[in-house]
């Protein structure tokens, strides 16, 4: 729900880079199409010199056309990301500072750093797979269906690796999940003690702890790294 959301806060922007980012995917089954039609007039005697040029000349303007495609893509995304990160970091900033009174947050400050900077980041790049999702998906489905009509048995022989790969990745998944929340915790750890070295600056330089506060980063960053446990997850 928060996604189509996000979506409809600008959905020109976002449907006009979803299809280009579709067609960018797509055109590759063009030039394959070409190139199978050049390669089979090779053998035919009586096929024209003029129609091999203008299948040579088709391959090469979609090329340019996949690049072409591929820059109008990138541009029209950067815009969308860039306003939608712009959206949802002003909108948890207006949450904290025009609440009824002081808001009190449950995270140390490192946390909150994260929440700001790498969760934002998050939901667009979850966003920015579907794309990619979307235009592999439609290019898998045509070169499927073109590869079942050339030969059936070797193309589903070749499927067979693959479905063996999702199969696996999907079962890994959950540990994945446990050591993408470790990471998560550790990074919080080091972004709020480094918060606090800069707070307290004045306090180390008097001391001369400046070698302890380093030896003292260190295992912050690394020995503390547990892993939750499936119900935490």
């Amino acid at each position: 729900a928060y996604i189509w959301r996000l979506i409809g806060w600008r959905p020109w922007l976002f449907w006009l880079s979803f299809m280009l980012w579709v067609g960018w995917y797509s055109i590759p089954l063009a030039q394959g199409l070409i190139m199978r039609q050049l390669f089979d007039m090779l053998p035919d005697k009586s096929a024209s010199s003029y129609s091999a040029a203008l299948l040579i000349g088709l391959a090469f303007a979609s090329d340019g056309l996949r690049v072409l495609v591929l820059f109008n893509a990138m541009y029209i995304w950067n815009i969308f990301w860039l306003h939608a990160e712009a959206l949802l970091r002003g909108n948890l900033m207006q949450w904290i500072v025009s609440g009824p009174g002081a808001r009190l947050l449950p995270d140390a400050p490192g946390e909150l750093v994260n929440r700001f900077r790498d969760d934002v980041d998050e939901l667009l790049v979850y966003l920015d797979n579907y794309l990619d999702l979307s235009g592999q998906a439609v290019f898998a489905l045509v070169a499927l269906i073109v590869m079942l009509q050339i030969n059936a048995l070797v193309t589903l022989v070749v499927l067979i690796p693959l479905t063996v790969i999702v199969l696996v990745t999907n079962t890994l998944s959950v540990r994945i999940r446990r050591y993408r929340s470790a990471a998560r915790a550790s990074t919080g750890r080091v972004t709020s003690f480094i918060g606090e070295i800069f707070g307290a600056v004045q306090a180390i330089k008097v001391a001369n702890a400046d070698d302890r506060i380093v030896h003292r980063l260190e295992p912050v960053s690394y020995t503390h790294l547990t892993l939750p446990t499936n119900r935490e997850v």
